[in-house]
């Protein structure tokens, strides 16, 4: 089994389509929509011109969006790089141009700051974003909605497991630093967690698929309330991470 979250993610999605994968108040996502669209927005960041080792800042509160933009970026070999959501102009300015991003996923709710950071901003090709109910003050970016409508979805690849995952602080003992893990090696910690944790997890990570048919059999797949922000490590590895990796459901509640 290739060890990168997208490959995981494809072979989960395969054996039990139908499975809710991400809820979100009301929006219900199965895990076969997870990965179509997930595929399709990462069309649109390759069309965009993003590919391998790119990377691609998420600005956006809890949401499934927030978790279909980052297999987006996995999909094409890319980093997500986690965008504290408090953070104001100068913040932004340094964390995006300091992580090289070259795409930037946010809710409408922060247009007005995109539209006062985007010209400072020359290498990013793509500002991606995610209605929310509030009216947009930014001209000049993709809406993520059609873009799930238009764009075909992308075919899946192989994916280097040493490619870096990255995960900035929030800089409270000094600039947030992004701080990096290859994505093998960081996948292998995680199911190691979750064997900690007392889930059932099989010794050789390989073994993984045999294992998601046996939840699958039993009807066993965990569920998980994601208290914290997906921006924030813990949200993220505890509150995301560990129930999709198992083939479980992400539920983070509406703002």
């Amino acid at each position: 089994m290739n060890l990168d979250f997208a490959s995981v993610w494809e072979m989960i999605s395969d054996i039990i389509p139908e499975n809710d994968a991400l809820i979100s108040g009301d929006e219900v996502v199965s895990w076969k929509d997870f990965d179509i669209n997930s595929s399709k927005i990462a069309t649109a960041l390759s069309n965009a011109g993003l590919s391998a080792n790119s990377k691609a800042g998420l600005y956006l509160n809890n949401s499934n969006e927030y978790l279909i933009g980052q297999n987006a970026i996995f999909k094409i070999g890319g980093v997500p790089i986690n965008v504290n959501y408090r953070y104001v102009a100068e913040e932004l300015i340094y964390l995006l141009d300091n992580s090289d991003s070259e795409a930037v996923f946010y809710h409408a709710c922060y247009s007005s700051r995109i539209n006062e950071i985007a010209d400072s901003l020359p290498n990013i090709k793509a500002w991606i974003e995610v209605a929310d109910g509030t009216q947009s003050h930014f001209e000049n970016a993709l809406k993520f909605e059609e873009l799930m409508d238009t764009c075909e979805p992308m075919e899946r690849i192989y994916r280097d497991p040493n490619t870096i995952y990255m995960l900035y602080t929030g800089g409270t003992t000094g600039m947030p630093k992004g701080v990096m893990y290859k994505q093998g090696e960081f996948l292998v910690f995680l199911f190691r967690t979750l064997k900690a944790m007392g889930y059932d997890v099989p010794e050789d990570i390989n073994n993984l698929e045999e294992q998601i048919h046996n939840f699958k059999k039993d009807n066993t797949f965990i569920k998980s309330l994601v208290g914290c922000p997906l921006m924030h490590g813990t949200g993220m590895w505890l509150g995301a991470f560990l129930p999709l990796l198992l083939g479980g459901t992400a539920i983070t509640s509406k703002n």
